[in-house]
Formats: structure tokens, C-alpha cells, sequence
């Protein structure tokens, strides 16, 4: 502690410059550029290279490394314990990512103090992205763990960060708060979202934090070969120990694409695992919505629908298939019912309903008429 009096100007030029972190105060690594200072006000001009920042009441990773720490920090002092720090034209690079920022931080000496930050990342890689992530009191523990867990891999070239406000008012979930937003354009992301479930991949769309909550738009991906369009995944409120994930998605691909989804995921012991023998020739569309809670993710909800038109089913290897097939199948996380089912089968026309009952069988319902000459091909060639 100085003397409140004290009146001193200094000036230095360092290179390699360590500090371990210090109650709120930042550590850092092998820091090279200049410095002024007197009691009122200063300023250090970065040119670093090679260099580390350690923020432990922020970022669980002990060290962030950068190739380059480039910018001026500037810094003044008010009356008592109260000071204001700048940020201009700072720029950071390392294998991860590259960008810049500028903003504004002052503190009062009550509370964390308020802030004024933007900042943009020209490239980033979501293949480190826990080293980046908040600590888990910032985030919530369960959120956290699922980001870390779900986002494998993807690229960006654009990445805009906006936080604004009073500290103590972060995340800014209220209107008129402040403001905290993450927007990042991605590509060829990977969204493992739950496990058992077929992971969403090749997704290029946008990644939003906004108050808090998240939200991944995603123009378009791919699981298990079949492409997806507008897969939007939200998290309504982050951190909150009743946290609930919502995934949802469109597909319209080769109904074999749908029956290969089915027997890869839970939706297998839902249908009866009718479809591991099934096969098929033609077009359908899905729309799956999951709702996911973080507190209990075995207790998932699901609800969708399968529709196909003009397809040629194989339901099983010794029956001739169904043609001109049409219908739709509704699904949940416990139940399958088909309706509006129709085709040709053994030369006649063919509908079919029902589903899955109270104990979890699958139960159909078939009606139609047959020919006779269709009906030989199921019959013993001896009985002919």
C-alpha cells in the first residue's frame, strides 16, 4: 500500500516478464513491451510473443497460451479504491484461435465492477474449446460438462463477443441488465448431444449465447449419412439446476437412411426393433424434437414423425414387399403408432394401423384383399 500522497512517474521496457495470479489480479507469462505510469494514470504498450495469461477465477486451464499478445493497456486511478482499465487494438493468436478486442472495465469498489468489451475472432477451433469455456460456477456445473462433452470440433472465421453491464448482473437475463452475446458462424461442427444417440455431424450454422441462454441454428448437417436442415439445439437457461436441452430437426432423405437412424439409436427398442430386418427403395422425411434434462438425462422426451410416399417397404426377408407404399409413423420416447399407412401387397390393395400398447408391444393391423397368383409366392412349391 503507497501512501495516499505518493507522487511518482516511472518508465521501463521489459521482455520475458512473469507474475503469478493475485487475488483478482491476472498472472501472466514471458510478457515483452514498454510501460509508463505515474499515481494517477499508465499505460503497457504488448509485443509479446510466446506468452501466457493465468485467470483462475475465470478459466479452469491454469495457463492460456498465445504465439502473440499485441495492444496497449491502459489504466487510471480515481479517488480511493476505485480505477478504470482500457483495452485498445488488442490482439491474440495461438493454435486455437486469432482476434482482437477493445473495451473498457472500472471498478468502484463495491461489487466486481462494470464492464464495456467487444471483441472479434478472425479463425477459432472448437477442438480445444474447454480450455476457453468459464468455470463451472459461471456456467453451471451440468451446462458446462455437456458443451465440453456435445461440441467436438468445427471451425469459424467470424466470432463476435458483446458483454456490457454490471458484473453483478451477469448474465444479463433480464431486459435493461446489460448485455452478453456470443455469436459464432460455424462449419463442419460435431454435436454429440446424448449418449446412444447418432451424433449430428458436418453442421454449418450459428452458435449463440445470448443472456442466458444458448442456441445452436444450424443451416444444415448430417447423421449417419442423411442430411439435416434447420437443426436448431437450445438451452433455455443456462445454469439452472432444472436446465433442459430442446434438439430439433428436419431430414428428407432415402427412407433406408431413416431405418439405418432407427436401429442406431434408442428409437430401436421403441419400434419393436422391427426395423433390423426392413428395407426399402424411396424418399421420406423426418421431424425429430427431443427435450433433454440435464439433471436427469435418462428421462428424455421425444416426439416425431416419419412420412414416406411412393416407397417400396421390405418388412420382412421372407414376405414380397409392399408396393407404393404411403403413410406416417409417430413416435415417442415410449410409444410408435402408425396411421394412414397404404400400398400394395400380393397384388391388392393394403392398409395398415396400430402400434405400441400399454406393456410396450408392437401391435399392427392389417386389412386389404390379395390374388391368388400373388399368394402362390408365399406357398410351399409342394402345395402348389
Amino acid at each position: 500500500e503507497a501512501p495516499a500522497q505518493v507522487r511518482y512517474q516511472a518508465q521501463a521496457r521489459f521482455e520475458g516478464l512473469t507474475l503469478a495470479a493475485w487475488r483478482a489480479i491476472p498472472g501472466f507469462a514471458n510478457l515483452s513491451g514498454r510501460m509508463q505510469a505515474n499515481e494517477a494514470r499508465g499505460s503497457v504498450q504488448l509485443a509479446a510473443r510466446d506468452a501466457e495469461l493465468d485467470m483462475p477465477r475465470i478459466f479452469p486451464v491454469s495457463r492460456l497460451r498465445f504465439g502473440a499478445l499485441d495492444g496497449e493497456v491502459g489504466w487510471e486511478r480515481h479517488d480511493g479504491t476505485r480505477f478504470t482499465v482500457r483495452l485498445a487494438n488488442f490482439g491474440y493468436a495461438n493454435d486455437d484461435l486469432v482476434g482482437t478486442a477493445t473495451g473498457l472495465y472500472s471498478y468502484s469498489g463495491d461489487g466486481p465492477g462494470t464492464i464495456d468489451l467487444t471483441a472479434r475472432l478472425t479463425r477459432a477451433s472448437g477442438r480445444n474449446l474447454h480450455r476457453y469455456l468459464p468455470l463451472a460456477s459461471i456456467l453451471g456445473e451440468k451446462t458446462r460438462a455437456w458443451l465440453v462433452d456435445a461440441i467436438r470440433g468445427g471451425e469459424t472465421s467470424d466470432a463476435r463477443l458483446r458483454l456490457r453491464g454490471d458484473l453483478r448482473d451477469f448474465p444479463f437475463a433480464k431486459p435493461g441488465q446489460g448485455e452478453f452475446r456470443i455469436a459464432v458462424q460455424v462449419r463442419d461442427a460435431v454435436l454429440a448431444f446424448a449418449e446412444g444417440w447418432p451424433k449430428i455431424e458436418e453442421i454449418d450454422g450459428e452458435l449463440l449465447f445470448e443472456g442466458n441462454r444458448m442456441e445452436i441454428n444450424g443451416r444444415r448437417g448430417r447423421t449417419l449419412g442423411a442430411s439435416l436442415a434447420n437443426v436448431r439445439v437450445a438451452i433455455p437457461t443456462l445454469g439452472a439446476p432444472d436446465a433442459v436441452l430442446s434438439i430439433q430437426g428436419n431430414a428428407q432423405r432415402p427412407t433406408l437412411q431413416f431405418l439405418e437412424y432407427i436401429r442406431s439409436s434408442p428409437l430401436r427398442a421403441v419400434t419393436g426393433d422391427f426395423a433390423d430386418g426392413a428395407d426399402a427403395k424411396g424418399e421420406a422425411r423426418l421431424r425429430l424434437k427431443l427435450a433433454i434434462p440435464f439433471a436427469k438425462p435418462e428421462a428424455l422426451q421425444l416426439q416425431g414423425d416419419f412420412r414416406f410416399a411412393g416407397n417400396t417397404l421390405v418388412l420382412d426377408s421372407g414376405l414380397p414387399p409392399v408396393e407404393r407404399a404411403t403413410g406416417t409413423v409417430s413416435f415417442t420416447e415410449k410409444s410408435i403408432q402408425v396411421s394412414e399407412a397404404s400400398g400394395r401387397f400380393l397384388g391388392g390393395p393394403f392398409a395398415i394401423s396400430g402400434g405400441s400398447g400399454r406393456g410396450g408391444d408392437l401391435t399392427l393391423i392389417a386389412r386389404g384383399a390379395f390374388t391368388v397368383e400373388a399368394l402362390e409366392t408365399l406357398v410351399d412349391p409342394s402345395w402348389r
